[in-house]
């Protein structure tokens, strides 16, 4: 069974039309669609905002159901002002943005217990782009913060001094804590996430409910391609 986690029901309602067979299980109050897409068996878990509410869910998702692997769909800040709402992003290497145990001699970022980022299945990911060929896809590393980062000089001050040989592609409430869970269980993950605000633009909080209808019917439609 193949676990597609999003965040809010907005970001998972167009891929989950697209689901036979509809079974709706309540755990702790978090809701799981059990289903079917191409034949495949597929469950969708929606988490609800922040790193907590995902591991959570994630986690339950992971105990309750045998999950062959996880995709996480969602919409994501960009950080360049380059970037367009709607292009498609593909994590590689998954970071916390606001953990800072470095008075403990781990990197910032890092986890107690944890490698300094988390990292995406590269056959996932060679496969959805396989199956998106003619849509114009990003590869890169994104930033998990328990906010909604509407402050550039903020985010790119915290780039700078922490991370300043990386580039990242985007930012999120989500995927850190997500792929945090997927490591601990060891189950593969794919991070397909849209961009819907682009971070300091003046727009950003309009723009992210503005586009989501938009960005949750391009998530599902590539999503549906990779099955």
């Amino acid at each position: 069974m193949i676990g597609i986690i999003g965040a809010m029901d907005q970001e998972l309602s167009k891929f989950t039309e697209l689901v036979e067979d509809k079974k709706e299980t309540t755990y702790l109050n978090f809701k799981f669609i059990e289903g079917k897409v191409k034949d495949k068996k597929v469950i969708i878990a929606q988490t609800g905002i922040g790193r907590t509410a995902s591991a959570m869910a994630t986690t339950l998702l992971l105990e309750k159901f045998d999950i062959k692997y996880l995709i996480n769909i969602g919409s994501c800040g960009g950080v360049d002002f380059k970037d367009r709402i709607g292009d498609i992003i593909l994590g590689e290497k998954i970071y916390y943005g606001d953990v800072d145990l470095t008075a403990f001699n781990y990197e910032y970022g890092q986890m107690s217990g944890c490698e300094p980022y988390f990292t995406c299945d590269d056959d996932l990911i060679n496969e959805f782009i396989h199956k998106n060929q003619n849509e114009n896809i990003k590869k890169g590393n994104l930033l998990t913060f328990d906010q909604f980062v509407n402050d550039s000089d903020y985010l790119f001050d915290i780039i700078d001094r922490h991370f300043a040989n990386i580039d990242f592609k985007s930012v999120d409430m989500e995927i850190a804590a997500i792929a945090h869970v997927a490591s601990i269980y060891k189950k593969p993950i794919l991070a397909i996430k849209a961009i819907s605000d682009i971070i300091g633009s003046g727009s950003q909080d309009r723009d992210f409910y503005k586009y989501m209808d938009f960005i949750s019917d391009k998530l599902a439609k590539l999503l549906y391609n990779l099955l």
